[in-house]
């Protein structure tokens, strides 16, 4: 059941259906590894845990490579589902800043942040168009790894885009990375760069971004409206 919900979950945030598919049955592949069953743990910390463990510099990280890091980016997944569908009650044991925090991240961590960025393209990123493919405007597949947001330009060049609502750190660059080393193997006739955009960029991350300019760092601001209705 928590496999289904968890699936139905990744559909409402953005996710295709086979990336669905994907991450479900990654959660498997962890409960095999770990001899329990996933799906039962509602333990936030217990399953933060896992995802460090899965993580590219956790003992679990080859692993975590499989699926070109479907089984990483799955277990990171599973944590914010737990998160958000935890009681709604705890809540009310969070302070004013911990409660405005959550609700930043829980609304960027649905189908928002993508598509404010599609609907303002022209403007993040001048010059460039959404990539179609089958009329796909976002999380590309290539291979067995999803691009988030991929663009192109009028010259041919092609910009891949990593969406991280919270903190991205090494993980989201090896992932993109991974992206872009796919990109290349496909498209070796075109320029190819990459942009991580997320709520904040950890250290580690902004490090080792100094040795390429392939990859660039970009951090968000979500502006909240309101609207009269009556």
């Amino acid at each position: 059941m928590e496999k289904e919900n968890f699936k139905e979950w990744l559909i409402q945030n953005g996710y295709t259906e086979n990336t669905s598919v994907s991450y479900a049955n990654a959660i498997g592949k962890i409960s095999s590894n770990e001899n329990i069953d996933v799906y039962t743990l509602n333990d936030l910390p217990t399953i933060e845990k896992l995802v460090k463990s899965y993580s590219t510099t956790g003992k679990h990280a080859v692993i975590g490579y499989e699926g070109s890091g479907a089984v990483r980016s799955a277990i990171k997944a599973f944590w914010a589902f737990k998160k958000d569908t935890d009681n709604d009650d705890e809540l009310f044991k969070l302070t004013d800043f911990e409660i405005a925090d959550q609700m930043i991240y829980g609304f960027s961590y649905n189908a928002n942040l993508r598509k404010s960025i599609l609907r303002d393209k022209s403007k993040l990123f001048p010059g460039f168009k959404l990539f179609r493919r089958n009329k796909e405007g976002f999380e590309y597949s290539i291979e067995e790894s999803t691009i988030d947001i991929l663009l192109e330009n009028t010259d041919g060049d092609i910009l891949a885009v990593k969406l991280e609502p919270g903190v991205a750190d090494l993980d989201a660059f090896g992932e993109l990375a991974t992206h872009i080393g796919f990109l290349i193997e496909r498209f070796p006739e075109r320029r190819i760069k990459g942009s991580i955009i997320a709520g904040e960029i950890e250290s580690g991350l902004k490090r080792a971004s100094k040795v390429t300019s392939v990859i660039s760092l970009k951090t968000y601001k979500m502006n909240l409206e309101l609207e009269d209705v009556l």
